[in-house]
Parts: C-alpha cells; sequence; structure tokens
C-alpha cells in the first residue's frame, strides 16, 4: 500500500473526471434484487428449439453538465461512443436468438442497436455445452463472443443492470463493459468452490477495439458460494493479463466523439496509442439477507508499456483502484430499492522526451483529486415485460460537481 501511495504523488498524475453509462432492460428480478451474478450462470434450463427475445429501452436523462460525457478524464481509455443524452430518447434496441439442442447445449446471438446514431453490435455469439461431468465436478464450456468472466457485474449484460448507471471503476477498467471472442471453461466442483479459465482473442481491449484473430488475453477466476447458510454469501478473485497491440486515444478535447476510432497506423495530432501489457484484478462479493443485500467490488489496473504521440513515444505506466458498494433492498415481490457509493484513484507516470506534452495532450495531467459519487435508484418490475426505473447521482470531480436524474423504461418479447 505504501507503494502504491508514493505513486500518486507523481507530477505526471491525472485528475478523473466521471462518465457514466446507460445500462438498460431488466431480464430477471431474482438475479438483480440480489445484486450478483451466481456461479451457475450457464445453467439455463431452456426447453429445447427455437428461442426469439426483442427487447427496447426508452430513458430520460437530466444532468447539470453533459451526461454521459466523450471521454473519462484522467483515464487513458478511447471514451464513449454515446456523448450527452439529456431529453428523452430511446436508449437501445436488442434481437436475440437461441437454439436450445437439449437440456445441456444451445447457441445464442444477439445484436444490439445502443442509441439511433450508432451502429449495431454482435453482443453474443457463442455456442455452450454445459454440466459435462469430469470425475466428481461438472464442466462448462462456452465459446464465442461473451462476456468476460472479471467482476461479479461485468458477467451480466449490461442491459440487465439494476441501476442503468454503470459503476466509474468499469467505466475506466472496462469501457463499461467487457465483452470479447474466446472460450471459457468453467469448472464447479461439489464444495463450494468454482473455477474460471479463459482464453481470447481480444478485438475488445477495455479503452477501445483491436482488429485481430490471435489469442491475447487470459483470464483466470477463484469464486466461493454458500446458498445454505444464514447469509446468502459469494466471492471472487478474478485476474486478466492483456497483451495491448495498439489501444487509439482521442485527444480532440473532452467533447470528441469515438464513433470511429482513430487508427494506430497513421500518426498525427488527434491521436494517442498504448501499447504494452495490462494486469487486471478484480475481488467481489456480495451478501444477501431476507430482504436485503450487500455487494462491492475493488478493480485494479496496472499497464506498462509505451505512448505513440506524434510528440515522441515515452514510456508509459499507469495504475488505477477503484471500488463501489450497493446496498439494496426488495420491498416487495417487483419493488427495489439500492443504494451506491464509489470512490476512485488514478496515477500515470510518463519518462521521456515531451513527456509532459504529451501528458497533456492525453488529458492525463495533474491528477491528485479521487473521483467519488453516491448514487441511489428505485426500480419496479410490472411483470416479465415491463420495467420502470428511476434513479439519482450526485458526482464530486474535485472542485467541480454534477447531477444525474435518469428515468427508464423497457419493455421485453420472448417468443418460445
Amino acid at each position: 500500500m505504501n507503494v502504491f501511495l508514493t505513486l500518486f504523488q507523481s507530477k505526471h498524475s491525472a485528475k478523473i473526471k466521471p462518465i457514466l453509462f446507460i445500462g438498460a432492460f431488466l431480464t430477471s428480478h431474482s438475479v438483480m434484487a440480489s445484486g450478483g451474478h451466481a456461479h451457475d450462470v450457464h445453467h439455463h434450463k431452456l426447453d429445447p428449439g427455437f428461442h426469439l427475445d426483442f427487447g427496447v429501452g426508452v430513458q430520460f436523462v437530466e444532468a447539470n453538465n453533459p451526461w454521459p460525457e466523450a471521454r473519462l478524464q484522467g483515464v487513458l481509455e478511447a471514451g464513449s461512443e454515446r456523448e450527452d443524452e439529456a431529453g428523452l430518447s430511446v436508449s437501445y434496441l436488442e434481437l436475440g436468438a437461441s437454439y436450445v439442442f437439449d437440456e445441456h447445449a444451445q447457441m445464442v446471438f444477439k445484436v444490439a442497436k445502443h442509441g439511433l446514431d450508432l451502429n449495431p453490435e454482435i453482443e453474443a455469439a457463442y455456442i455452450e455445452y454445459t454440466d459435462m461431468a469430469v470425475g466428481s465436478t461438472n464442466l462448462d464450456t462456452r465459446f464465442g463472443r461473451q462476456q468476460v468472466p472479471i467482476g461479479l457485474l461485468n458477467q451480466q449484460e449490461k442491459h440487465a443492470w439494476l441501476m442503468g448507471v454503470a459503476p466509474i471503476a468499469m467505466r475506466a477498467v472496462l469501457n463499461d463493459s467487457w465483452r470479447s471472442d474466446g472460450l471459457n471453461l468453467h469448472l464447479e466442483t461439489q464444495t463450494p468452490w468454482y473455477f474460471d479459465i479463459g482464453a481470447w482473442a481480444n478485438r475488445f481491449v477495455p479503452g477501445g477495439e483491436i482488429t485481430t484473430t490471435k489469442i491475447n488475453t487470459y483470464s483466470v477466476k477463484v469464486g466461493w458460494q454458500d446458498q445454505q447458510g444464514l447469509l446468502n454469501s459469494q466471492y471472487e478473485i478474478g485476474y486478466a493479463k492483456l497483451d495491448v497491440i495498439g489501444r487509439a486515444l482521442s485527444t480532440i478535447g473532452a467533447e470528441r466523439h469515438t464513433h470511429s476510432l482513430p487508427s494506430c497506423d497513421v500518426i498525427d495530432e488527434n491521436r494517442i496509442c498504448f501499447a504494452g501489457d495490462v494486469d487486471l484484478v478484480n475481488a467481489a462479493a456480495k451478501w444477501k439477507y431476507d430482504s436485503y443485500w450487500l455487494s462491492g467490488e475493488v478493480f485494479y489496473k496496472r499497464e506498462e508499456g509505451r505512448l505513440d504521440s506524434v510528440f515522441g513515444v515515452p514510456n508509459y505506466q499507469s495504475e488505477f483502484l477503484g471500488a463501489w458498494l450497493d446496498f439494496g433492498v426488495e420491498m416487495s415481490q417487483n419493488l427495489n430499492g439500492m443504494l451506491r457509493l464509489q470512490h476512485n484513484l488514478v496515477n500515470h507516470q510518463i519518462e521521456g522526451v515531451n513527456a509532459q506534452l504529451i501528458s497533456d495532450q492525453a488529458k492525463i495531467s495533474d491528477s491528485e483529486d479521487p473521483l467519488s459519487a453516491l448514487g441511489v435508484a428505485i426500480s419496479y418490475q410490472a411483470n416479465k415485460a415491463h420495467f420502470y426505473s428511476a434513479e439519482m447521482h450526485r458526482e464530486w470531480l474535485g472542485d467541480a460537481q454534477n447531477n444525474v436524474l435518469l428515468l427508464r423504461y423497457h419493455y421485453a418479447l420472448s417468443l418460445r
């Protein structure tokens, strides 16, 4: 800890500003009320045959300052594809299809469009086989595009988050939510322990898209869950190692849209590219008692490599430490309340020619103040098709503040 605190005294440290994102459609009341994601996530016992799902979200946003922001200041990431969304708008459209062969095997495909001015995204495209007996354990395999199993909240599709605003730590570390193309193995034992290991041709390195077809990321996870005791509790520790070939960052002010990320192949004053190694660690826990639940996560990310700028190619190192704590209550079968507290710190070190100039260009200079936020939300699931929520957030950004009001309505249709 002393080493970490010492790093924050660097003259090249960078000030954080928040960027919070819209989540979407609540698909499971029981999972969301517990605020987490059980380690039997793969065990969806669906009826064999073809399944079709459709979802649409509508939102209203009011804030003192633009929200979401185009870039999270103080963090070397690409930035949001969605900028200020004040007023009434369609937040997302999604269409999913799956074919269930039997109780163990299925194929899943889902495409979504976030905001009317953005291109559709393939959010899921995988095949899955569950409950393969390996001695006294069960092995689940999932191959294709999927959520990378880092953190409890990231294992849920962001369309299924109870609170529509993403935690700041996930915004800074995962660029909101992290999915990738690869193979994940999930092993469940006869004890509360479970394990994951994954290998990824990661085209969605957090903070920017990279076109690659080779394995460049590995992940492991250890978890423990007890559903029999007084507290329904779950704990996880996850680690990912990323080989970042080149992550492009737009530097045209905080107002910059990132619908098209700059190319790392073309050197100009409007972009900086990071290449190097990234170590990502997550610790997460949740507890549920009666109608109350408590959950929290900590993200730590360390980056080391080089920055490619029109002004030079200096050595670069950064550390990010962020955490949040959620407290929730099921006020009735369909009504839920939630409180979220957040705190985040960031540090950057640049060494080489024009280090300060490049730090200013990347907007990661002069960061000594932590980023904190407080949010409350109330949600009502009328039935499986209709979901309503209202949430308020207050962000403290050093000497700046922002108040955000978010109202959401989501509709879901499933055809079996």
